[in-house]
């Protein structure tokens, strides 16, 4: 609680915690001391996290700025983030190059970052045809971008629509309330095409989503019973 009232995040407190267990363990098997004196202690709650997604009027006037622009090829990379749920480098050589895109099974491969695992995400419609399009005009990577000219641009594109707050990551985010808020898919099917490691992430994201979604759906009985 002290380090708590320091201004400490829970997050990091939990951390702290976890390293005294594991040093006072080694002790104990080194034969140094007998009892783990951290042992018990609780970590503490985490706090859930603020999200920041855009609305349908926001992803509306963002892509009209772009299309205003004249940039096609940078509408384009919006585009495939908002319908992948995908990280910035995702969508970037060397993670990314027309090995991860199955036009036959309409899926795209997606290589996590830090070392997580791959995850497989079905082409919708709007991905179909943006990749084929792409394709025809026959360059060596979907999406030739340096990842610092896409959190420079989208910042610019922000700014001329007026859209406060939202950074590269929002895109990937509301990918994930879009699918929550119109009851598209569940927690654990967007927890899977996120590529988050636990469902238990997903929640700290979307919790008031998620709960708006519950409310929605005990008040639906009125209809039926």
């Amino acid at each position: 609680d002290l380090r708590l009232d320091n201004d400490k995040k829970p997050a990091t407190v939990s951390i702290e915690i976890r390293v005294l267990k594991t040093m006072f363990n080694r002790a104990i098997d080194w034969g140094l001391i007998g009892v783990n004196p951290v042992k018990g202690v609780k970590l503490p709650k985490a706090d859930n996290i603020s999200v920041r997604y855009l609305t349908k009027k926001e992803i509306e006037k963002l892509i009209t700025t772009i299309q205003d622009d004249g940039n096609i090829q940078f509408l384009r990379i919006v585009k495939a983030y908002l319908h992948t749920g995908a990280r910035r480098n995702e969508l970037l050589p060397p993670l990314f190059t027309w090995d991860n895109v199955d036009f036959d099974e309409r899926k795209v491969m997606i290589n996590g970052q830090k070392g997580q695992s791959k995850r497989f995400l079905p082409m919708n419609q709007t991905l179909f045809e943006l990749f084929t399009e792409i394709k025809d005009n026959d360059p060596k990577t979907p999406f030739n971008f340096n990842p610092d000219y896409i959190t420079k641009k989208i910042a610019k594109y922000y700014k001329s629509a007026k859209i406060k707050g939202a950074n590269t990551h929002s895109l990937r985010k509301t990918f994930g309330s879009l699918l929550i808020q119109n009851n598209v898919a569940d927690i654990y099917t967007v927890s899977k095409l996120l590529g988050h490691a636990s469902v238990k992430t997903t929640e700290k994201y979307y919790v008031d989503l998620v709960d708006d979604n519950y409310k929605s759906a005990l008040d639906g009985l009125d209809k039926i019973i």
